[in-house]
C-alpha cells in the first residue's frame, strides 16, 4: 500500500510538470535568420534554404558591406584579385590578408586579368567601356583601352602576345598588341561577346548574349564559324575539358522583375554610369554586307522555328560535316513540354565534330565555371 501511495504521488508531480510545458514554435525563413546559427554541412542560400554541402569557409571578414563578387583573376603568385559591387573596389587577398587595390567609385567593373608581372587588368562599364590598368596599390589606374561605341568589357584572355577583349553591345572582339595598340580581331553576329577561351592551336571560342550563340574562330582567318544557338540567351562561361571538349555554360535571368517584364541577366550595373543592354535586337546585317562563314552556316533570323541541339563543323577541307540528332538533348518543341525541357540554365558539351550534348540543367543563373580534375565546377546565382 505504501508503494501503491509513493507511485500515485511520483505520477502527480510527472502530471502536473507535464501540464506545466507549453509547445513552442520557431518559424525561419530569411536567410539573415539563419545566419545566427551555426551552419554544419549545409549552406543558405540567399532564398533562405538550407543545403546540403561541402565544408567552406569564409575568407572574407563577417564586416563586409559590398554584396556581390562580380569578378575575379588569380595573379601568378597565387593571391585573388577580385571586385566588389555596388562600391566598385578592387582588392587582393593573399596570405589571409586584404589590401585594396584600386576604389574606381562610379565604374561598374565587369573583369580582371592579371599579367605575369603582376600588373592587373580592369574591365569596365558605363558611357564608355575600357581596360584599366592598375599598375601598383594606390596607383592611380591608367587607361589601355577606350573604343567608340564599347560600353562593356566583359572578358580579358591573354593569347601569345595579344590581349583579346570580349565586348558588347556589338559582338566585337578587340585585340592589344604589346605597344599598347588596339584592333578589331573578329565581328560576331548577335550582341555582347560575355565569354572568351583558348583552344588548342590557338582557336578562340566566344559565347555570346542575347541570342546565346557559341563560336568558333580561325586564329589565322580570323572567319568565325557558329558551333551552336542555345535556347538561352546568355553563354556567360566557357571551359575545355581534359579530352578537349568545349563546355558551354548559360546564364539567363528567367525570374520576372515584377512588372510583368522579364529582368535582365543576373549581372550588376551602375545606373548612375547610364549604361544598359539594350532590350530590342538590332537589325539583320543585310545580305551582301559579310560573306557567310564557310562550312555552310547561314544567318540567325529573329525569330528560328525551333533552336538547333546540334550542329555540323566544319571539316579540315573547309567542307561540311553531316549531322544527327544529338541523344542528350530534346528537340525543343511549343506547350508546357518545352517549357519543362528549357527551365533554368545548363551546361553543353560540343565534341571536337561540332556534336552537342546537354549534360546538366537547373534551376539556376551560371555565372562562372572551371574544370577541377574530373568535375566541372559552377558558379551560381540566385541559389
Amino acid at each position: 500500500m505504501r508503494h501503491l501511495k509513493t507511485f500515485v504521488a511520483t505520477l502527480l508531480i510527472y502530471t502536473t510538470s507535464a501540464m506545466a510545458i507549453k509547445t513552442q514554435f520557431w518559424t525561419h525563413a530569411s536567410a539573415d535568420e539563419f545566419k545566427k546559427g551555426t551552419a554544419k554541412g549545409v549552406v543558405i542560400n540567399n532564398r533562405g534554404e538550407l543545403r546540403l554541402t561541402r565544408q567552406t569557409k569564409s575568407l572574407l571578414p563577417e564586416d563586409q558591406h559590398f554584396t556581390a563578387l562580380p569578378a575575379f583573376a588569380q595573379a601568378p603568385d597565387g593571391s585573388i584579385v577580385f571586385s566588389t559591387f555596388p562600391d566598385n573596389t578592387v582588392l587582393r587577398l593573399k596570405d589571409g590578408k586584404l589590401e585594396t587595390l584600386a576604389d574606381l567609385e562610379e565604374r561598374t567593373i565587369l573583369s580582371l586579368f592579371v599579367e605575369a608581372d603582376g600588373k592587373v587588368l580592369v574591365g569596365v562599364a558605363g558611357e564608355k567601356g575600357e581596360v584599366l590598368v592598375i599598375d601598383a596599390p594606390d596607383a592611380k589606374p591608367r587607361t589601355l583601352f577606350s573604343q567608340a561605341g564599347v560600353e562593356y568589357v566583359w572578358s580579358m584572355i591573354r593569347v601569345q602576345d595579344k590581349l583579346l577583349l570580349a565586348t558588347g553591345p556589338a559582338a566585337v572582339i578587340y585585340q592589344i598588341d604589346t605597344q599598347g595598340a588596339a584592333a578589331e580581331y573578329a565581328r560576331l553576329d548577335g550582341e555582347n561577346v560575355l565569354s572568351l577561351i583558348e583552344g588548342p592551336d590557338n582557336t578562340i571560342y566566344a559565347g555570346t548574349g542575347r541570342d546565346g550563340l557559341i563560336y568558333r574562330i580561325d586564329p589565322k582567318t580570323k572567319k568565325p564559324f557558329l558551333l551552336y544557338d542555345a535556347t538561352e540567351s546568355e553563354v556567360a562561361a566557357l571551359a575545355l575539358d581534359a579530352r578537349g571538349n568545349l563546355l558551354a555554360a548559360t546564364g539567363e535571368d528567367r525570374e520576372s522583375s515584377g512588372d510583368g517584364s522579364e529582368s535582365e541577366a543576373g549581372r550588376p550595373e551602375n545606373a548612375a554610369a547610364g549604361a544598359k543592354i539594350p532590350s530590342e535586337l538590332p537589325d539583320l546585317p543585310k545580305e551582301g554586307d559579310k560573306p557567310p562563314p564557310p562550312g555552310g552556316a547561314k544567318p540567325i533570323p529573329h525569330d528560328p522555328p525551333a533552336k538547333p541541339q546540334a550542329t555540323s563543323a566544319p571539316s579540315d577541307t573547309g567542307e561540311e560535316s553531316s549531322a544527327t540528332p544529338v541523344t542528350g538533348a530534346a528537340p525543343i518543341a511549343g506547350g508546357a513540354a518545352a517549357q519543362e525541357t528549357t527551365e533554368g540554365n545548363a551546361v553543353y558539351r560540343i565534341d571536337s565534330k561540332g556534336f552537342t550534348t546537354e549534360i546538366y540543367r537547373g534551376p539556376v543563373v551560371i555565372h562562372v565555371m572551371a574544370i577541377q580534375d574530373e568535375s566541372i565546377l559552377i558558379g551560381t546565382g540566385d541559389q
